[in-house]
């Protein structure tokens, strides 16, 4: 509904304006047929005006998804990005305790090192 009054009844309204702007401001001598000109004139020019707005709309509503679109994506590399650093910190935790078993002596090369 909104449409339509907008676009319609606005559409009417100000053709009806628009009529009555020429017809006061031609001159006797032009013809009737002058003021549709100009109203198609107008029109067109209003149509051209409109389309530029609607396509630059368009644009920026690409943009916004295609940003939307690279932060999940910088997103996701987050989250894996930590799990990978996670899993190397817990491998380095496991291996440095490995390590710390395997620097002391064991039994056998003492028994070994008392003959």
């Amino acid at each position: 509904m909104n449409t339509l009054i907008r676009y319609a009844i606005g559409g009417l309204i100000a053709s009806f304006v628009l009529i009555a702007l020429f017809e006061s401001i031609n001159p006797k001598s032009w013809p009737r047929s002058a003021v549709g000109f100009e109203l198609a004139g107008c029109f067109i020019v209003f149509a051209a005006i409109m389309g530029r707005q609607e396509a630059k709309e368009k644009k920026q509503e690409e943009q916004r998804e295609t940003d939307k679109h690279f932060a999940e994506l910088r997103s996701k590399e987050r989250v894996e990005l930590e799990k990978h650093r996670m899993t190397l910190e817990a491998q380095q935790k496991t291996d440095g305790a490995s390590n710390m078993h395997n620097t002391g002596i064991s039994p056998m090369l003492l028994s070994e090192q008392a003959k």
